[in-house]
């Protein structure tokens, strides 16, 4: 998936890819909840979301951080997300997990899935 290089260009990338997030998410039986947060916490400019599980829950709603981490997981194997990690260490001890969340497509695409616009 092409991100663009101007606001307009990723306002129409994330609008194609909401499209076709919808229809696989919709066809695979799985949650609509990250689709509702995404656009509202996503960086624009670079395509990404980024947040610890914590941050993720309290963006869909409060549910719980393993419903969350299980609904990425899910997203994920779909093609959806191209999630990495990495780890810093919390002051006063313990380790903290982030995640960036990039916008992608399955490849090979399906071809029952329409592109924005198109008939279906």
């Amino acid at each position: 998936m092409r991100w663009g290089s101007t606001f307009k260009e990723c306002e129409e990338a994330f609008a194609d890819w909401h499209h076709c997030a919808l229809q696989i998410v919709h066809a695979e039986n799985i949650s609509f909840r990250l689709l509702a947060f995404v656009r509202q916490h996503l960086n624009m400019k670079a395509g990404t979301i980024s947040g610890t599980n914590f941050e993720f829950a309290k963006m869909g709603g409060g549910c719980s951080i393993k419903t969350t981490s299980r609904e990425i997981g899910l997203y994920e194997r779909l093609g959806l997300f191209i999630v990495s990690r990495w780890r810093h260490k919390i002051p006063g001890g313990g380790i903290n997990e982030v995640r960036t969340l990039r916008l992608a497509l399955p490849t090979p695409f399906n071809p029952k899935f329409t592109a924005r616009g198109e008939e279906p």
